[in-house]
């Protein structure tokens, strides 16, 4: 099984309509924003005029973008200009601050996947890292 199906396979459970938090909690994404928000003064003021119920679904979509840079599809324009928004100039999103949003991710995965292990993180990791990579090197842009 490869890194990416592992990682599908995660993303599917966690993600579980069959999962009762996902149902009644506003779910995995919900989640995971309020462990992000909690982890850093800076993130919350980050987003604290943010519509994040309108964030929820940017997220998604995100994940979406993230996942193609791994799979070998070329950039898109739209994760590229994700990525110009969060830069110095506009949004000032500062490269440590994805370090930080990858760890509640993959916190996040461990509580809904019942499945996660070393090699889950791992896969999420792989799958998400040239994303955040580059969106990491667009902060100076």
């Amino acid at each position: 099984m490869t890194k990416d199906d592992i990682f599908n396979d995660s993303y599917e459970r966690v993600l579980s309509p069959s999962d009762p938090r996902n149902r009644s909690d506003g779910g995995f994404f919900d989640t995971f924003y309020r462990k992000f928000l909690a982890s850093s003064p800076r993130v919350a003021d980050a987003f604290k005029h943010t519509d994040m119920t309108r964030q929820i679904r940017v997220l998604s979509a995100s994940l979406h973008l993230l996942m193609a840079c791994t799979a070998g599809q070329e950039l898109s324009s739209t994760l590229k200009d994700i990525a110009i928004i969060h830069s110095k100039k506009q949004r000032n999103i500062t490269p440590d601050l994805y370090d930080i949003w990858m760890m509640c991710l993959l916190e996040t995965v461990a509580d809904y996947d019942p499945k996660f292990d070393d090699k889950v993180a791992d896969a999420w990791l792989s799958v998400l890292k040239p994303g955040i990579d580059y969106m990491k090197s667009m902060y100076d842009v």
